[in-house]
């Protein structure tokens, strides 16, 4: 794993539009909300699922303003629906 990255993993229909893992630079300061917006400048599917995607950091569901370390682990997760 690089170290100097975030591993980001995308669930349901966001991880069939986009890819299920990207590795994204990760910078000082970063937070879930910045990367999300990154997300969503390069990739247009993330936009439609930011306001309402869900975000764990390495396994534990955390606010828009967490701060990021190198080498975390960021899971989008969308809703879903489903019987």
């Amino acid at each position: 794993m690089d170290r100097s990255t975030v591993t980001v993993l995308l669930f349901a229909g966001l991880g069939e539009k986009v890819g299920r893992t990207l590795s994204w630079p990760w910078r000082e300061g970063l937070t879930v909300a910045e990367l999300l917006d990154e997300l969503a400048a390069r990739y247009p599917e993330v936009a439609v699922y930011r306001p309402t995607v869900m975000t764990a950091v390495n396994a534990a569901y955390r606010p828009v303003d967490h701060p990021l370390r190198p080498g975390d682990e960021v899971a989008l997760i969308p809703p879903v629906s489903g019987g």
